[in-house]
């Protein structure tokens, strides 16, 4: 199970833009929500989201991808798909 929760901690972390140690403060200081969820497809995903204002981060983490919701941060993860549903 180590590796799992390894592979998701550093999923939230592209998912969100930041780098490992600011994610496991904004977790610390429960900062990040997160929530589950399917979409219109029946497809299970993990909603992360941080911030507020200009600042807020917010993505759908699935089994294979990551699709932020609204402007997608620099750099974000190759692959992503930009969304504003």
């Amino acid at each position: 199970m180590y590796n799992e929760i390894n592979v998701l901690f550093g999923t939230l972390a592209k998912a969100l833009d930041v780098p490992e140690d600011t994610l496991a403060r904004l977790l610390e200081d429960g900062a990040i929500t997160l929530e589950t969820g399917r979409d219109d497809r029946g497809a299970p995903f993990v909603l992360a989201a941080h911030g507020t204002g200009e600042a807020r981060r917010a993505a759908r983490v699935y089994k294979d991808r990551i699709l932020h919701l609204g402007e997608p941060p620099e750099g974000s993860v190759p692959g992503s798909v930009p969304s504003n549903p």
